[in-house]
């Protein structure tokens, strides 16, 4: 089998990283409530530019903490008129979604923290290395697609917020854009394709460890399907490189 280039062992955790504007502006919320929310928003601005998984969890729970802060703030201020109930509805819809966000940010951390122990088991000379890549690959598809069912999920919820009315309430925040939201969509369908490949190429090796004959079906069969699905993805500015790198494998 050709070296797996190391390359590929330094990738690390996908992050959807949103521009989030902080800026000194008049808000029409009360200063608690305000405070709290740019709490979170800092914090989740950092996630994506922390190769820690550990500390990335530990900012989401903090910024999970803070929205649910400012989600009892609202209702509280809601309830004691301080707020109007319009107010209400704006600030529930875009902290609803900036929850769902952590979750996908959850996922994206976890599935890059597997894929990275699958690229390392694979590049090392341990001779169960095909049963744990195949492992960790499987686990890192898995989040990935579950990232993306929860960031569809979080396309909706943005949807429904009233932008005009948020940059009245709270000129700090921008909200996701379309283009910045199915840029990650992409990004996660061919991190899903490209651990589909690699599971593949992890059968075909475990085959080939069983049976000795790398002509065998059993072999040459998921290498197809995984050198196939890597042609596919060669185009990808996501995973394009790792791809390339893959298509040329083969088991002697």
């Amino acid at each position: 089998m050709h070296t797996i280039s190391k390359k590929a062992g330094q990738t690390l955790c996908i992050i959807l990283v949103i521009t989030i504007c902080l800026v000194s502006a008049q808000s029409v919320i009360p200063d608690e409530l305000h405070s709290v929310i740019l709490s979170a928003l800092s914090q989740a601005d950092s996630i994506g530019m922390n190769p820690d998984p550990e500390l990335s969890r530990e900012l989401i729970q903090s910024v999970i903490d803070d929205l649910k802060t400012a989600d009892a703030l609202t209702v509280n201020y809601t309830s004691s008129g301080e707020i109007s109930q319009e107010i209400s509805d704006v600030m529930l819809s875009y902290i609803d979604s900036w929850k769902e966000l952590m979750v996908v940010y959850g996922y994206l951390i976890d599935g890059g923290e597997q894929k990275n122990e699958a690229y390392t088991a694979l590049l090392s000379n341990s001779s169960d290395r095909y049963d744990i890549a195949l492992a960790k690959f499987t686990l890192a598809k898995d989040y990935y697609s579950k990232a993306y069912e929860a960031l569809e999920g979080t396309e909706e919820l943005l949807k429904k917020t009233d932008a005009d009315a948020l940059s009245d309430i709270l000129p700090d925040a921008s909200i996701p854009d379309n283009e910045a939201i199915n840029k990650m969509l992409f990004r996660l369908r061919d991190n899903t394709m490209i651990c589909q490949a690699y599971i593949d190429l992890c059968s075909a090796g475990i085959a080939k460890a069983s049976s000795g004959d790398a002509n065998s079906s059993e072999v040459q069969e998921p290498l197809l399907s995984a050198t196939t699905l890597m042609k596919k993805l060669i185009p990808s500015p996501f995973v394009g490189e790792e791809a390339a790198l893959f298509v040329n494998i083969t088991f002697s």
